[in-house]
């Protein structure tokens, strides 16, 4: 037979006993690979890159992808001559898209947008960050509307294909090696 016992009157004891661990950091070397030196990162942005990369070492890890770079060429300028310089072969950085421009060039956004990060992959950029408004806004106010079920799908189908495939064939295809 069971009783009731009303939540207010649970209190439950502890009664698993195992032996404390501290943990002072990671047991082995490992990759970052999704981080940001900017406001979401600490500010590193605006720190000295051997600090970074000594704070880096310290804490053992051995790669670094920081998805920054954005839209904006002086981030990413910046992002090059101070951070990739300093460290090429533990540093990589994104570029990016800014979808905010979609609404205005309209139909032509996507060869723009080609042009732009053509231009980010040749200065340097070694992969590609898309944000959340991409989804979150985008999709919302342009998308819907212009295009059928069949093309969206086939757009996110392509897109979505199109990034796995440029990431393993990129930048993270080296860092995990």
């Amino acid at each position: 037979m069971t009783r009731d016992l009303p939540l207010s009157q649970f209190r439950p004891r502890p009664r698993l006993m195992v032996p404390e661990i501290h943990v002072t950091g990671p047991n082995r070397p490992f990759i970052d690979a999704h981080n940001h030196l900017g406001a979401f990162g600490g500010g590193w942005d605006q720190r000295d890159p051997a600090a970074l990369f000594a704070r880096l070492e310290e804490a053992r890890v051995v790669h670094y992808v920081d998805l920054d770079g954005g839209w904006g060429e002086d981030i990413l300028a910046d992002r090059l001559r101070r951070f990739k310089a300093h460290a090429p072969d533990r540093y990589r950085v994104f570029g990016g898209v800014d979808w905010g421009r979609w609404a205005d060039e309209g139909h032509t956004f996507a060869d723009r947008s080609a042009v732009r990060l053509r231009a980010q992959a040749a200065r340097g950029a070694e992969g590609l960050k898309i944000w959340k408004p991409f989804g979150l806004h985008v999709t919302d106010t342009i998308m819907l509307g212009w295009y059928g079920v069949l093309p969206l799908a086939a757009g996110v189908l392509g897109a979505s294909s199109w990034f796995v495939i440029f990431i393993f064939g990129s930048g993270f295809a080296k860092a995990v090696m």
